[in-house]
């Protein structure tokens, strides 16, 4: 699936978690025309591919693996497969300009922290979570909130057999965080 967003063109993509990586280079690969064998890391933990023209971030939530990937901006994303949980975490991950009223909007601003650290770094308790993301924006960082059911079709068309065709839940919430590439290129790896 290709989402435009305010820092440029983001593809992202569903599986099934298992061999996930495999499933990410693989991937990886056929968009860049080379092989992509592994993935270094950045100094704050972050994926990184050396030598190639893209940034790319995953995260897996019970049985899957979205993909986000992009020639041109920095990429975070997070799925939450939305089980039931206590509202109680709220008061103690959510600020109260933030405060979420239902559990589909805590999981909306849960994913959107967790995009947010997966994209511009940092540390998760410290920075990411101290944010309030129930804005579009954080600093540099734009936020997209990916549509499961567009997903779903996209892994539809792709299936054979569609009546066989494994698809997320309509509980599951996706975040995608984005940011423009600095001008040394898409990653440092370390």
């Amino acid at each position: 699936m290709e989402v435009i967003t305010p820092c440029g063109k983001v593809f992202i993509t569903a599986f099934p978690k298992e061999n996930h990586r495999q499933v990410v280079y693989g991937i990886l690969s056929e968009a860049c025309g080379v092989p992509v064998l592994e993935a270094q890391q950045e100094e704050n933990g972050r994926p990184c591919f050396k030598n190639l023209p893209l940034d790319a971030n995953w995260t897996h939530s019970g049985n899957w693996c979205v993909l986000a990937y992009s020639f041109e901006c920095r990429v975070g994303i997070d799925l939450e497969l939305g089980k039931m949980r206590s509202m109680s975490l709220a008061d103690r991950f959510f600020n109260e300009a933030e405060k979420p009223k239902d559990l589909p909007e805590f999981y909306k601003l849960w994913c959107r922290k967790e995009a947010l650290f997966k994209c511009a770094g940092g540390r998760f308790f410290e920075d990411a979570l101290r944010q309030n993301v129930s804005l579009n924006t954080v600093g540099q960082v734009h936020f997209v909130d990916v549509g499961v059911e567009l997903l779903n079709r996209e892994i539809l068309k792709k299936m054979e057999n569609a009546k066989e065709a494994a698809i997320l839940p309509a509980t599951s919430v996706i975040a995608l965080a984005v940011q423009g590439l600095t001008p040394e290129g898409s990653c440092e790896c370390t």
